[in-house]
């Protein structure tokens, strides 16, 4: 969905058959191209050459980083057409399913990004970027368990980089400092405890309005939040490892998050070039959440006779 480039074959079907709504509906290679849905089309052979070439000439800037289709808009209807038919799909959408949620949800994400521009369909989040919240500006940062050192040594930053970076950097070892940052992203390890101990001691420490964030990536926020007065302001922040190059960043919310803290946390994310997804507060959250009962089933699998190469 949010790949640089696609390359198709003539005969494959693209869209989202899960739905079986029609607002997202599949088309075939051909089609797809016309409509801007993919950026080529070869033969089935000329496949995976092709799109190894387009991959590397992306990565050396030979071809635009950007998502061409993202900004398609001549094969839109107007406006009014356009909210007519997501009026058709929602009461499809309702007679088909009606007690799922995600459906409406696609459906809403569609609509925001035709009425006020791709980037806004990418973060609607219902309840809390339709409130007309304006993002908060952060100026000054404090991040807990940060080791670029160690990435030093293990050849994954320059020395030239970490000097600059350094540059940048005021260490402390201890809270006093705190009193006058925006926000603190916790970043030790996966200890329920620990955790607990830190945001207790943060929120004596940092002003009223410092967002509190821990980069748990299994850990239910709840619980780290839970021995503390500041439930509003705290926010789950996942960078995925390494965090410099992979771009997913969840943003984890409990019900008691603020939605002026998920606005400004989308905006920073933006901010730092990194693609922000707004998940609920759950074990593993989305990513996590997803791979662990994937890789549990590979291993059951395994474990009764099934051969390892074909379960990869």
């Amino acid at each position: 969905m949010c790949c640089h480039a696609r390359i198709s074959t003539p005969n494959a079907q693209l869209g989202l058959p899960e739905l079986h709504l029609g607002i997202i509906p599949g088309f075939g290679g051909e089609e797809a191209l016309d409509l801007g849905l993919v950026d080529a089309i070869v033969s089935p052979n000329q496949l995976l050459d092709t799109a190894r070439k387009w991959a590397l000439d992306i990565w050396e800037h030979k071809r635009p980083w950007n998502i061409a289709s993202l900004h398609r808009i001549d094969k839109i209807e107007s406006l009014d057409e356009a909210k007519e038919i997501l009026k058709l799909a929602r009461a499809q959408a309702l007679r088909i399913a009606p007690n799922l949620y995600h459906p409406l949800a696609y459906i809403d994400v569609s609509e925001e990004g035709i009425v006020f521009g791709p980037r806004a369909g990418l973060i609607k989040v219902t309840g809390v970027t339709d409130l007309g919240l304006v993002p908060r500006h952060v100026k000054k940062v404090a991040i807990l368990g940060a080791n670029l050192q160690s990435r030093v040594n293990k050849g994954k930053l320059s020395r030239e980089k970490f000097e600059k970076a350094l540059s940048l950097l005021k260490g402390t070892l201890d809270y006093e400092s705190f009193r006058d940052v925006d926000m603190v992203i916790e970043a030790v390890t996966e200890d329920l405890s620990l955790k607990q101990h830190i945001f207790m001691t943060l929120e004596k420490y940092c002003p009223p309005h410092c967002i509190l964030a821990s980069n748990t990536s299994t850990i239910k926020l709840n619980l780290i939040a839970e021995k503390t007065k500041s439930q509003d302001r705290i926010i789950g922040a996942h960078f995925f490892s390494p965090a410099h190059v992979m771009p997913l960043l969840e943003i984890v919310r409990t019900q008691r998050t603020s939605p002026q803290v998920i606005v400004d946390f989308l905006d920073i994310g933006k901010k730092i070039k990194k693609t922000p997804v707004v998940v609920r507060n759950c074990t593993g959250f989305a990513v996590n959440g997803m791979f662990f009962p994937c890789t549990q089933a590979a291993l059951l699998l395994v474990e009764h006779g099934a051969d390892l190469n074909n379960t990869e």
